[in-house]
């Protein structure tokens, strides 16, 4: 969780924007007493920690695995859809039969610029076959697939893309779109409205 992330997103929110940014404090406030326990305790006794914190100490936070899941859900929406997302992070592919049936090839150029900004990936990690995980946030679902190269910088995703596929209904002539987080370390799947270079991508 991007605890420092929320502190500076809390810290910009001007006093009059706490009512429509309730629900995403309450989703922060419900992140901390689940990861940051005691850091909460210091903002909830600190009233100049600030004022939107200090409203909030008499609300009893929801976080009951269902709607923490939909605030998560929500929230991690918005954050990916708010941002502009860097092209050159993003791998597109139109899935073809022989991608449903067995392997999904994926575009070399677009792999090769993911590659540079991913942490740990060797050769011979990547001949062997390279575990990365997909995270699908509408759903909250996440996957691990093996991420592979072949014969002369071929690359596609082998093992855990049968359930990958499977989970996210996936049909010959769909687009998988996935947007790699470096900051996360695993891709997110890009199921819905989402800007990429200034550019508004519907779903």
């Amino acid at each position: 969780m991007k605890i420092k992330h929320w502190d500076r997103w809390l810290a910009s929110l001007k006093d009059d924007d706490y009512l429509k940014n309730i629900e995403a404090i309450k989703l922060y406030l419900a992140v901390m007493s689940i990861y940051e326990p005691d850091l909460l305790d210091e903002y909830m006794i600190d009233d100049d920690f600030h004022p939107m914190i200090s409203r909030l100490k008499n609300v009893t936070l929801d976080v009951t695995s269902a709607r923490f899941k939909e605030l998560y859900i929500t929230e991690s929406k918005m954050n990916y859809a708010r941002d502009e997302l860097d092209g050159a992070m993003i791998i597109s592919k139109t899935l073809t039969k022989s991608d449903i049936v067995g392997n999904v090839a994926l575009p070399k150029a677009q792999v090769m610029s993911v590659l540079t900004r991913m942490n740990g990936v060797t050769d011979e990690g990547l001949d062997n076959g390279f575990e990365v995980q997909v995270h699908d946030i509408m759903e909250d679902d996440l996957y691990t697939v093996t991420l592979k190269r072949i014969d002369d910088m071929k690359y596609y995703f082998g093992t855990g893309w049968s359930t990958m596929k499977h989970s996210l209904d996936l049909v010959e002539g769909d687009v998988l779109k996935l947007y790699w987080d470096q900051f996360e370390n695993k891709f997110i799947v890009l199921n819905f409205q989402h800007k990429t270079m200034g550019i508004m991508i519907p779903v």
